[in-house]
C-alpha cells in the first residue's frame, strides 16, 4: 500500500511542477528564434580558420532572444590574382520583415586584401532589437564580395 501511495504523490509533484512551468512559460514575455545563414563568397573564399581548409557555407546562429547580439569570426581570403576590396550584403529574409528588426554588420567593409591567398579575420556581428515580435524563426543569406 505504500508503494501505491507514494507513487501517487509522485504523480502528484510531477504533474504540479509541469504546471507551474507551463503557467511560467505563457506568462513569460520573452521569445527565442532560431536562425540559420548561408554565406557565399565572390572572388573570395570565406572560411572558418586562417589557413583557408575549412570552408563556411552556413552560420547557425542558435536561438536567440529580442536584445541578443551574437558574433561569429569568419576568414576571408583572396583567391584571384588582383587587389579585392570587401564588401557583405544579405538578402533572402524569411521572414521579409525580420530585416526590420534584425541586422548584420561586420568589421570588414572597404578592407582591401592585396595579393592572391591574402586574409582577414572578419568578425560578423547579428543584433536582434529589443522590440522585435511575432518572429520564431528566421533566416537569410550573407554574401562577402572581393571586388
Amino acid at each position: 500500500m505504500q508503494k501505491v501511495v507514494e507513487g501517487t504523490v509522485l504523480g502528484v509533484v510531477a504533474a504540479a511542477i509541469v504546471s507551474v512551468a507551463l503557467v511560467a512559460a505563457l506568462l513569460s514575455a520573452s521569445q527565442t528564434m532560431t536562425n540559420a545563414g548561408t554565406v557565399t563568397g565572390k572572388g573570395v573564399g570565406v572560411f572558418w580558420d586562417s589557413a583557408g581548409t575549412n570552408k563556411t557555407t552556413l552560420i547557425s546562429w542558435g536561438t536567440l532572444s529580442p536584445g541578443d547580439t551574437k558574433s561569429c569570426l569568419v576568414y576571408v581570403k583572396n583567391v584571384g590574382n588582383d587587389p579585392v576590396t570587401l564588401s557583405m550584403t544579405t538578402s533572402a529574409w524569411v521572414p521579409s520583415n525580420a530585416s526590420s528588426s534584425i541586422s548584420l554588420v561586420w568589421n570588414c567593409t572597404g578592407y582591401v586584401l592585396p595579393l592572391h591567398n591574402a586574409f582577414v579575420a572578419c568578425n560578423l556581428v547579428l543584433n536582434v532589437s529589443s522590440s522585435t515580435t511575432g518572429i520564431t524563426d528566421f533566416s537569410f543569406n550573407i554574401t562577402i564580395a572581393g571586388t
